[in-house]
């Protein structure tokens, strides 16, 4: 299972998953992914103003084809999650299924792209440290944990302020992923926070309503980023979703 942050964190993310995988408590090897300029990841050497989801699909499948993974699962949470349905549309065939957390159908309104746009030059212009509490708020729910908004907080003080810039770009023109997830046919699990401010659940449920395939989970008091603020609910039913696909499969 192969997995991809969302903005403005990173792989950390998905602590609470590996430790989990360590212990073998989930059917696969996660392997978790840094978008550039977040976590060990470095910016690229021409920095453009925006990530094309095209680029960073690109990068998630050189990242497969240089540990030969066969079959992964893909997925993410939200604009990682759109990375991620890119990426198996380009590897066609070759994935076993799709993950995707805290994903709504469409695109951003006007409104909301011209806010983006905004925090984006906030960012450049102050850093990311001066915005990170305000950005945690939103991800989070009102009354998490102390310990999960300081990493939270952290994981966007430590990203690159042009990384943030450019992946804020990206979310805004991102494309509707439900075209995309057409092309798929794939098993696919839906997981949302039932206290998500930025992808509502009833988003979310809409996303897995117009799918073939879907399977739906919504997780009580979480929000945006459920793997790091409900990280036992998430590998739960990451696991299940794991199990089920290998018995469709026909395997012990």
């Amino acid at each position: 299972m192969v997995l991809v942050h969302c903005h403005p964190v990173d792989s950390r993310l998905f602590d609470g998953q590996l430790t989990a995988a360590a212990a073998g408590d989930l059917a696969a090897r996660l392997v978790v992914i840094d978008l550039p300029g977040f976590g060990q990841s470095t910016l690229p050497s021409e920095m453009p103003d925006r990530y094309e989801i095209d680029d960073l699909a690109d990068l998630v499948n050189a990242v497969i084809d240089h540990l030969r993974l066969a079959d992964p699962v893909l997925g993410g949470v939200a604009i990682g999650g759109t990375v991620a349905v890119e990426a198996a549309r380009r590897r066609q065939t070759r994935t076993a299924g799709i993950v995707l957390v805290s994903n709504k159908p469409g695109g951003d309104p006007p409104e909301r792209a011209a806010v983006r746009e905004s925090t984006a030059i906030e960012v450049l212009r102050d850093g990311t440290a001066a915005h990170a509490p305000r950005l945690a708020r939103l991800a989070l729910t009102p009354d998490a944990d102390p310990q999960v908004i300081d990493r939270v907080e952290a994981m966007i003080t430590a990203a690159e302020p042009r990384a943030v810039a450019a992946l804020l770009r990206t979310i805004t023109n991102r494309p509707d992923l439900l075209p995309m997830l057409a092309e798929l046919h794939l098993p696919t699990l839906v997981v949302g926070g039932r206290d998500d401010q930025i992808s509502p659940p009833e988003r979310v449920e809409e996303l897995a309503a117009a799918l073939d395939q879907a399977t739906l989970r919504l997780i009580p008091g979480a929000g945006h980023m459920a793997p790091i603020e409900a990280p036992q609910a998430t590998t739960a039913i990451l696991g299940e979703f794991l199990d089920d696909l290998i018995r469709a499969r026909g395997r012990p």
